[in-house]
């Protein structure tokens, strides 16, 4: 499977798992905020969740909102952008690792995303996931929790990315 592809079911699984969880609120269904709330705004049938849950996968757009509080995706909404970001973690936990240890790779973008930093301050986020790998992957039986804490304590640290990033 493709580098491409792989992503593409990491956004599906970290789309599945924002159906999951309980709670509505904001304008739209079952499927959260995203693209998807706004192709299908009022539309909770089946059918249309799993429409907007799709487009919401495919094209990312969940997750920008969730970061960026557009696209029907608040404060107050369904799921945070902490889940987010650990939901990420979770379902590309191994990606993650190797891109991190890489300090670059298309997961590792996405993830810089979900936890707030713009585009150009991706590349340095790279490498400080890189150099500092080993004080992020600290122990083998690390969560994808403890990954989200301990990249945001890096990022906290690094002069220039704690002024950029935020999430």
């Amino acid at each position: 499977m493709s580098n491409r592809a792989t992503l593409l079911m990491s956004l599906l699984g970290v789309s599945l798992v924002l159906i999951a969880l309980p709670a509505w609120a904001g304008n739209y269904g079952m499927a959260g905020c995203g693209l998807g709330a706004l192709a299908f705004p009022h539309d909770n049938d089946r059918v249309s969740q799993v429409l907007a849950a799709t487009t919401n996968g495919t094209f990312g757009t969940q997750t920008f909102g969730i970061s960026s509080g557009t696209s029907e995706c608040t404060v107050d909404g369904r799921m945070k952008s902490e889940r987010a970001q650990e939901a990420f973690a979770e379902v590309n936990f191994e990606s993650l690792s190797q891109e991190m240890a890489k300090g670059q790779g298309e997961h590792l973008t996405a993830f810089a995303q979900l936890l707030g930093c713009p585009g150009d301050s991706v590349p340095q986020f790279g490498h400080l996931t890189q150099h500092n790998y080993t004080q992020i992957f600290t122990h083998e039986g690390m969560t994808p929790l403890d990954l989200v804490d301990a990249v945001k304590q890096n990022i906290a640290r690094d002069a220039a990315l704690s002024r950029t990033c935020g999430g």
